[in-house]
């Protein structure tokens, strides 16, 4: 039987970004950005996996992320990361998780969304 306890849960990040000459119109590699980071995370939850009641284990995250932010003529950005981590641990009868996210997404720069528009 799988007996399971709460206890405080906390998160540490840190992360960064580096972007060499975004005015660059020389190279296109010199305006992408590029992104990278780490978290740990203590989720906060105690998991008894030999079912006595006394060998509680914490369950715990780590994980790993990089990304590019692509540049797409002046309107948008892709931005596409992947973070691989591990949560678990295989200690009293556990499972550990090998993960891999593939994030995509994209971002409108457009300026002219947010000017008042002047009638003559």
């Amino acid at each position: 039987m799988l007996l399971i306890k709460y206890s405080e849960s906390n998160r540490i990040s840190l992360g960064g970004y580096y972007l060499p000459k975004i005015n660059s119109i020389s190279s296109y590699w010199h305006r992408v950005t590029y992104r990278a980071g780490v978290r740990l995370e203590k989720t906060g939850l105690l998991v008894d996996g030999s079912g006595l009641n006394t060998n509680f284990t914490e369950v715990n995250d780590f994980g790993m992320s990089f990304g590019l932010g692509l540049p797409l003529r002046q309107l948008s950005t892709v931005n596409m990361g992947f973070e691989f981590g591990k949560r678990g641990t295989t200690n009293n009868n556990l499972i550990q998780e090998n993960y891999f996210n593939f994030r995509l997404s994209l971002s409108l720069t457009d300026t002219q969304w947010f000017q008042k528009r002047k009638i003559d």
